[in-house]
């Protein structure tokens, strides 16, 4: 990660769990500095870290870091997000699937490993967490304690999977390196990452943890993928739930000597993002204090996407309530707000004056289901009222 020109963002929330569910929260800050900055190979924008903030992050991985309700079984969208990947490993990998040898980096609590095992895949999985361990304590299916790379996996594989890692690696050389030497001739590299192209054109901070490193489009993960000598690159936008999936293959070589990079001009990237973000977010800023200031009830629907424009708002968290579809999230807080998350029923039993839909990729579905609902009582906004081009009017 080379980058030229940063930009501090002051203290954004160090979010990493639902914090009701472990008793070690204490020991972990609930903000921390955040600088961002452009990655000079990828154009990708990229979190600049310090030491304590790479410390925290080792302490809350070991923890079982677990953001979203991704892996959540038998849910609509977390049935939804695995179908999505399935779908797309399965075209990929073609007659590899039945007894080929599969390694998935960090296989949080086995879903996918589950899937593959029961379609006769040979399959090792990798988690720091301890979740990890007691996935395989129950399914019988391998399961290393570690970060990647790890000198604890042996052998070699057909393919390699990681959902949602990618981002989290702070120096990527190394990660490819490793999973280069351990795919077999002709393996194929599998992954997903966010796709932050709308974030990052509208300047929206909520994409922004410090667990990430990399916020991709689809431009920079094919760079990033070519830098680091993957070939037969492959890079799709998903069907659900807006990630980037994509499939490669090891070169014999890096990049051809002759071939030509595309340049890229990493201060117009920041510029360019930090000119949104200034007008989008004083946008959403003033609305925030204006509507808590008159005492009125602002509900924040995703709310993890809330949790960083609250915080540059100076919002405490007085008069503001949270409500999300995910059951493993109720009754829970989140990191530097008192408010519990509460279930769609119990915003419609008590709606607040304004809910914000916060999500791009579920806002106009969420829009749609619950603007029925609600009394005219309550607005109903969303993410385009502040980031989109409804925002601009």
């Amino acid at each position: 990660m080379r980058s030229r020109h940063q930009r501090s963002l002051g203290e954004l929330p160090f979010v990493w769990d639902a914090l009701a569910r472990c008793t070690d929260a204490a020991a972990l800050p609930e903000k921390m500095p955040f600088t961002l900055g452009v990655d000079q190979s990828t154009g990708a924008l990229v979190h600049i870290a310090d030491e304590p903030i790479r410390a925290a992050l080792q302490q809350a991985y070991l923890f079982g870091s677990v953001i979203t309700g991704v892996e959540t079984p038998d849910t609509e969208d977390s049935n939804s997000y695995a179908e999505a990947f399935w779908s797309f490993l399965t075209e990929m990998i073609g007659a590899q699937l039945a007894g080929g040898r599969f390694l998935e980096i960090g296989s949080g609590h086995g879903a996918l490993l589950t899937r593959l095992h029961a379609a006769g895949a040979k399959v090792v999985g990798l988690e720091p967490g301890e979740h990890g361990q007691e996935f395989s304590a129950a399914s019988g299916i391998p399961v290393v304690r570690g970060f990647f790379p790890c000198p604890k996996i042996e052998g070699k594989f057909d393919v390699i999977l990681s959902c949602h890692v990618l981002e989290h690696i702070e120096d990527v050389t190394p990660f490819f390196d490793g999973v280069k030497a351990l795919l077999v001739p002709g393996g194929r590299f599998v992954l997903a990452v966010p796709d932050c192209t709308p974030y990052v054109d509208a300047g929206d901070p909520s994409m922004l943890i410090h667990e990430h490193f990399y916020y991709h489009t689809k431009d920079s993960l094919e760079r990033m993928l070519r830098e680091q000598g993957m070939r037969d690159i492959e890079v799709r936008e998903a069907a659900f739930g807006g990630s980037l999936y994509a499939s490669c293959r090891s070169a014999a070589e890096g990049l051809a000597a002759n071939e030509e990079r595309p340049a890229v001009d990493d201060r117009a990237i920041l510029e360019a993002f930090s000119t949104a973000y200034d007008k989008n977010v004083s946008r959403l800023v003033a609305f925030l204090k204006e509507s808590l200031g008159r005492g009125e009830q602002v509900g924040c629907y995703s709310p993890f996407r809330a949790l960083n424009v609250l915080a540059l708002a100076g919002v405490s968290g007085e008069g503001v309530r949270f409500f999300d579809d995910d059951p493993c999230l109720h009754g829970k807080k989140l990191v530097g707000f008192p408010a519990l998350v509460e279930s769609r029923d119990q915003l419609l039993a008590m709606p607040p004056r304004y809910l914000v839909i916060m999500s791009y990729t579920f806002g106009e579905k969420l829009r749609n289901e619950l603007a029925p609902l609600l009394p005219e009582g309550t607005t109903l906004l969303t993410w385009q009222n502040f980031f989109g081009k409804a925002g601009q009017e």
